[in-house]
């Protein structure tokens, strides 16, 4: 069925959830028993926290198995900003030859940019400009999900 409220048909509705989910800080007051209900300080959209600006932001999903030194790992997904400014320390994702590179932008100097490559199969980069490069944009947030357990305790939810 579809919504025309919200563009959405209910079984889209029941796919997605944007709905915002409780946040609770790891070092609470101490307290004898952990109240899950007071304990909630305000709730957050996971959309909201890690996009700032929806309209140039992509998501770029991790299949390298080279970029687990930088603690990322296959199954990841990394949210990328467009951007065509960046700053020393931030991971670019830059393309080359129709796939997307990470890279560390590490050192600026007069006419000399270096990009520090993540994956060690590709070389690192000395350009004199951002236009000799296809900059895609900076990574802002990782998603990293935890592998699945062999055998599962505690109880069901």
């Amino acid at each position: 069925m579809y919504n025309s409220m919200n563009g959405m048909s209910n079984s889209a509705e029941q796919i997605y959830s944007y709905q915002p989910m409780p946040v609770y800080d790891d070092q609470q007051q101490a307290t004898f028993h952990f109240d899950k209900q007071s304990a909630v300080k305000y709730k957050m959209d996971l959309n909201l926290y890690c996009i700032k600006k929806p309209q140039q932001t992509f998501f770029m999903r991790v299949n390298n198995p080279n970029l687990t030194s930088w603690g990322i790992e296959q199954g990841d997904m990394l949210v990328i900003e467009q951007t065509s400014q960046i700053a020393l320390g931030d991971l670019v994702v830059i393309e080359q030859h129709g796939s997307l590179q990470l890279y560390e932008f590490f050192s600026a100097k007069e006419n000399n940019l270096v990009f520090f490559s993540l994956d060690s199969k590709h070389r690192n980069l000395q350009i004199s400009s951002l236009q000799e490069v296809v900059l895609q944009g900076v990574v802002t947030n990782t998603i990293h999900q935890f592998k699945g357990r062999i055998k599962k305790y505690g109880t069901a939810a």
